[in-house]
């Protein structure tokens, strides 16, 4: 109950008068009415507005009117209120001359116009007043205004148990308003206990008197199983009714149903038509969603520019999704021009609003310079609010050693039980461990059934774990389009290793349309928010040009991130760079410490590349026991340069007795492995050629 009155407007349907009940068909009352008899000249006016027809009431309620017949001069100011434009302080006049005559449905509309200032000037002790004296008189529309007025305070002092009791009195004068505001109260439990079968026979009530808001929230009932047994088909039935008669909210939860099937048949084209009629009446959630399915990669109506035109419509409106959204758009030049002050600014409105991705977004921003100077407190700080809010990945990053302890160190069953009361944590966790076979046996059903239930829930862990498992078809059959759906879905909660499977996903094709630009917005996500394997792509991005403007010192940066991560791609990568000296100044012992650390790891090529260096005394003493070590276990590997080179140490003798068997051998495993040197070599060392040629 948070409106102060209920609109004067709305009681044009409440027009129930004394004349009702009055013999109105009899012959001789126009005789009477010539003769002087107000009443019923009363009846024939009243007469001829059932028939809507207000001229011909007119004459006949005036005559009566000024003979001080209430319920005529309260007709006559409902006549004078149909005119085009209305004299209101005319309509409040007559209103008032009848409302001072103890008429009841007088004394409410006259509250009414006090209340709004009509015709009158604003006065709200004065409208209680009039509505206090109707009330009395059992007018539930008064009775229900009444309610308002101690539930806000308005005219009299606020008291919460007087709105309830003149609630309750207008409800059981089947006031359909006040049926809906009393079911309202249970369901929420707000100033009597929560009764949700209370509310249910009030929203019943005002439903079947066609109440909107009453069916809405009927449905609601149905659809969470709010003390009824969940009920799609009957949630379906009370939102379409309520649907129809323009009701935006019901619209937006029908539009739910048909997409996901609930209760009816899905219907992808019923969805959008349902959220486009509400989104036109500017519901912000609706538009947000539609927005969602322009937007979302597998959409049979995926469209960028309408996903933009939503987005921002609801962000207008202060929907912080929406605002965050639009902020994505910006950021990623997708559906409209990239522009980082705007994403910057829309990222900023859901921020304040305490949205958690937008807060670790901004702190991106702020972190990695898009659009601003880089501000590492700053972004320290958005990270803050953005984990205090439960932004999962902003707690990682502000405290890298955070883990769910406290699920590590539940029983089995204690873990089932909280998974089985929709602890969405509990659940990946539980499904982690039938998927590794930890402290359980393996099972990949469960394994699957748990994953799925913790990501409906919007658990981000989750549902990256069910997109890498639609990805390999190791718990489930095989399905791209899945696991993109998957990813995106946990990306967009910013976790790192969800974006860096998206930004493949874009740049492959799988389960999506190619998208190279896609593909390198989500891989610098993913590198901005700590993942190794996105660190090194964009490296090697920004290495060779691709995707973005050539720059070895940034890609340098980005490969010693995924390095310091111990990544051994990004090793042998960065120690290439230092042993050439790619516009960073040659550096062979930080060439050598990288690559020994990937040879640590086993990478063949950085046992190539150490090999080299060994075999050449690049930063190093010429070493060929050394060579031909490291040679050998990128060979093992079948590393054809390896193979080329560890041939040539045995065709020279060098570092070791020469034997060109072996050496013939390595060559020609290195010319099957695709090295043309290793079938040049071939050749040569049939006819004893020394002028070999090295990788």
């Amino acid at each position: 109950m948070n409106k102060i009155f209920l609109s004067y407007a709305l009681l044009s349907t409440l027009l129930c008068i004394s004349a009702c009940s009055e013999d109105t068909h009899t012959d001789n009352n126009e005789v009477k009415c010539q003769a002087g008899n107000a009443q019923a000249c009363s009846i024939i006016g009243y007469q001829h507005i059932q028939e809507n027809n207000y001229g011909q009431a007119k004459p006949y309620l005036e005559k009566a009117a000024q003979q001080g017949e209430a319920v005529a001069q309260y007709n006559l100011g409902f006549i004078y209120e149909k005119e085009n434009p209305i004299d209101y302080k005319k309509v409040a006049y007559w209103y008032e001359k009848s409302a001072q005559q103890g008429y009841k449905l007088a004394q409410s509309r006259l509250a009414d116009f006090y209340a709004n200032g009509l015709g009158v000037e604003k006065d709200h002790i004065k409208a209680v007043e009039l509505y206090q004296k109707a009330a009395n008189q059992g007018e539930p529309y008064a009775q229900y205004n009444m309610s308002l007025a101690y539930n806000n305070g308005i005219g009299v002092p606020k008291d919460d148990k007087q709105a309830i009791e003149w609630l309750e009195k207008s409800a059981q004068q089947n006031y359909a308003v006040a049926q809906y505001a009393l079911g309202y109260l249970y369901a929420k439990g707000s100033g009597v206990e929560q009764d949700y079968q209370k509310a249910k026979k009030w929203y019943e009530k005002a439903a079947n008197q066609g109440q909107a808001d009453a069916q809405f929230y009927l449905g609601t009932l149905y659809e969470f199983a709010h003390g009824v047994e969940q009920d799609y088909r009957q949630a379906h039935k009370w939102y379409e009714k309520a649907a129809q008669q323009g009701h935006n909210d019901a619209q937006y939860y029908l539009a739910f149903l048909y997409m996901n099937g609930q209760g009816v048949q899905k219907d992808y084209q019923k969805a959008r038509d349902l959220l486009e009629t509400a989104s036109i009446q500017k519901n912000a959630k609706a538009q947000y969603t539609l927005a969602y399915l322009y937007d979302e990669e597998n959409s049979p109506i995926k469209n960028d520019k309408k996903a933009f035109q939503w987005y921002e419509q609801s962000a207008q409106q202060g929907y912080a999704k929406a605002q965050n959204s639009l902020a994505i758009l910006y950021e990623t030049g997708k559906g409209v021009k990239q522009d980082y002050k705007k994403a910057r600014q829309w990222y900023e409105k859901a921020a304040q609003q305490n949205n958690p991705n937008a807060q670790f977004n901004l702190g991106l921003m702020y972190e990695h310079g898009k659009g601003l100077e880089k501000n590492q407190t700053l972004a320290n700080e958005w990270y803050a609010k953005a984990a205090k809010n439960g932004h999962k990945t902003a707690q990682i990053k502000l405290n890298p050693q955070l883990q769910r302890k406290q699920y590590g160190k539940m029983s089995l069953q204690e873990l089932i039980q909280a998974a089985e009361n929709g602890d969405s944590n509990a659940q990946v966790f539980l499904a982690t461990k039938y998927d590794m076979g930890r402290g359980v046996p393996k099972d990949r059903a469960q394994a699957l059934h748990w994953y799925q239930k913790s990501a409906e829930q919007g658990n981000a862990d989750a549902q990256y774990m069910l997109g890498l498992s639609y990805l390999s078809g190791e718990l489930t059959e095989k399905d791209d389009k899945k696991a993109t759906m998957w990813f995106k879905k946990a990306a967009e909660q910013n976790i790192a290793n969800a974006q860096y499977k998206l930004g493949q996903m874009y740049y492959t094709g799988r389960g999506v349309e190619k998208d190279e630009n896609l593909s390198h917005f989500w891989v610098q996500k993913s590198a901005e928010n700590g993942d190794k394997h996105g660190q090194y792509i964009l490296g090697l991005s920004y290495l060779l040009g691709k995707g973005v403007e050539k720059n070895t010192v940034s890609a340098r940066d980005w490969l010693q991130k995924s390095a310091n991560q111990g990544y051994d791609k990004a090793q042998v990568r960065l120690g290439v760079i230092y042993l050439q000296g790619e516009n960073v100044g040659k550096d062979y012992y930080k060439a050598h410490e990288l690559l020994q650390q990937a040879a640590n790891q086993d990478n063949e090529e950085a046992h190539f590349v150490l090999g080299t260096m060994y075999d050449r005394a690049e930063g190093v003493v010429l070493d060929y026991s050394q060579a031909r070590t490291h040679y050998e276990n990128a060979a093992q590997k079948g590393f054809a340069k390896a193979q080329n080179n560890l041939g040539i140490l045995y065709a020279r003798g060098n570092g070791i007795e020469r034997n060109l068997t072996q050496a013939k051998h390595y060559f020609e495993q290195a010319c099957q492995g695709g090295s043309q040197k290793g079938c040049n070599n071939v050749k040569k060392v049939e006819v004893d050629l020394n002028d070999f040629q090295n990788e």
